[in-house]
């Protein structure tokens, strides 16, 4: 039988003193030890080698209802994380969430290390650090995370963060946060999200859900505020095109003389015109291997980005 870790093994313990005794004063103090020294008062949170971690899909949709995050960080281009913290005393746990989370099935590709994971350490002595994995890779949340929580039954309001976080990805994915209007819809949707959603406070405004999502599918049944121009990302609101601010590199599909045929502001870009996985991009790409489009012999290279081009 596997050695029981900590808890476990007081809980057992205290169990048989209870039901093997006659509740003499002398168990009852026995007890009472066991007792003091559980929960946060615990020193010692060795776990048996022998322990499995077992996780479901379910356990883990309960876990993230309630020790889960779906943040949108307005100040770097309305960038999306999905974060998971827990006491640093459970590293083992979150190492193998994330495993479990990068080996779902249902999409090709290579997502190992999708998830980073960190540990983030209290100023205050008195608290025990946190471990915390987290993600913003795009390719990641849309090809498994997204689909995966679609999939279950969710039983807390953090299905509404959920769902605001999947419809500011959207607005996103058509280039809308960068328009004066979009940018003001996904202001207004992170307003109503997590905390602020059953705030009390005087000065926080409640505003009605069915009236944000009648805008939400207003903007996304629209026309997109992204076109593709000579093979380019072009941002119609803006009037030029896209440039990212993370990098001056692109990703460019070049034919055996080196001519460019296409242009793309990143790898997942790249893929998405290709039909292939990011991380068929990204191979081809470093190991310069060549494949066949649209009738050519064709590689994936980088090159420098020049100065916007404003028409």
């Amino acid at each position: 039988m596997p050695t029981l870790d900590p808890p476990n093994r007081d809980f057992v313990l205290a169990f048989q003193l209870y039901t093997n005794s006659n509740n003499s004063s002398d168990v009852l103090k026995e007890i009472a030890k066991l007792k003091n020294n559980m929960n946060r008062l615990r020193l010692d949170y060795t776990i048996s080698k022998d322990k499995v971690i077992n996780i479901t899909s379910y356990w883990l949709l309960g876990f993230i209802e309630g020790e889960g995050c779906f943040s949108i960080n307005r100040h770097n281009n309305y960038r999306l994380d999905f974060s998971l913290s827990q006491s640093s005393i459970d590293l083992e746990l979150m190492k193998s969430i994330k495993v479990y989370l990068e080996n779902l099935t249902g999409a090709e590709g290579n997502y190992t290390n999708a998830l980073g994971i960190s540990e983030v350490r209290s100023n205050n002595p008195n608290h025990k650090s946190t471990t915390r994995i987290e993600t913003a890779r795009i390719p990641f949340i849309t090809n498994l995370l997204i689909p995966f929580l679609d999939s279950l039954t969710w039983q807390s309001k953090k299905y509404l963060d959920f769902q605001d976080w999947k419809n500011i990805l959207k607005l996103k994915e058509q280039g809308h946060h960068l328009s004066e209007k979009g940018s003001k819809l996904i202001d207004l949707i992170i307003s109503q999200t997590n905390n602020n959603r059953l705030s009390t406070s005087l000065n926080h405004v409640i505003v009605d859900r069915e009236q944000i999502l009648a805008k939400v599918n207003e903007l996304l049944d629209g026309p997109a505020n992204f076109e593709i121009r000579n093979s380019r990302k072009f941002v119609v609101s803006l009037n030029k095109y896209y440039h990212s601010s993370r990098k001056n590199v692109y990703v460019i599909i070049v034919d055996e003389k080196g001519n460019k045929l296409h242009v793309f502001d990143s790898l997942a870009d790249c893929a998405k015109f290709l039909n292939v996985d990011p991380s068929t991009v990204s191979k081809r790409k470093s190991k310069d291997i060549p494949f066949i489009f649209e009738n050519k012999t064709v590689y994936i290279k980088n090159e420098k980005a020049s100065e916007e081009l404003v028409p």
